[in-house]
């Protein structure tokens, strides 16, 4: 289901629905995953070993290498954090969806304070199935995750669901579908 404003019966008009970019989006951290670094100790030190093996000089500074690159890892993850959510909002849209008709908070705040409507859709059509390569969750409705922690972990740590498809449990009465 999917709540609208009553000036928004173009979308039944036109048979197009809008799909929103993570910008609009109402709660602050959705969509921005924190991170604590950009890579992993762990792809850091794979990394490493990998350079060494062609530099075999590199083992005598490992320590401070090492460090030296987990240190940054640190200080540059707000400018990954900033990179993921502007590369969201570029490249993806997000129809939201409900599996409530009914909820009085729902009617108040998406469907201007119970003026508008609301719209059903056939969950099982294929348009809700098409898939995109590379993404498992983009292109398929998906159920959103409720959690009571922001997704917080290093970039390569990440995954597509605590990046599209996570919430705070206090939105939980929502009962989100999404389509990516």
């Amino acid at each position: 289901y999917k709540y609208v404003r009553e000036d928004r019966v173009d979308v039944l008009e036109s048979g197009m629905i809008r799909f929103s970019q993570p910008a609009v989006f109402n709660d602050p951290f959705e969509l921005r995953p924190a991170m604590n670094r950009v890579l992993s100790e762990q792809a850091t030190e794979r990394g490493f070993e990998h350079l060494a093996q062609e530099e075999p000089d590199m083992q005598r500074h490992r320590g401070p290498i090492l460090n030296d690159v987990k240190q940054r890892s640190s200080r540059e993850a707000a400018a990954m954090q900033e990179y993921l959510t502007r590369r969201l909002n570029e490249n993806f849209g997000i129809l939201s969806l409900t599996k409530r008709p009914d909820s009085l908070l729902m009617w108040a705040h998406y469907a201007n304070g119970h003026q508008g409507f609301v719209i059903e859709f056939d969950e099982r059509h294929p348009w809700f199935r098409q898939g995109h390569e590379g993404f498992a969750h983009v292109g398929r409705l998906r159920k959103v995750r409720y959690s009571k922690r922001r997704p917080y972990a290093s970039m390569d740590e990440l995954d597509e669901i605590d990046i599209l498809l996570t919430k705070s449990v206090q939105w939980k009465y929502e009962r989100e579908m999404r389509l990516v």
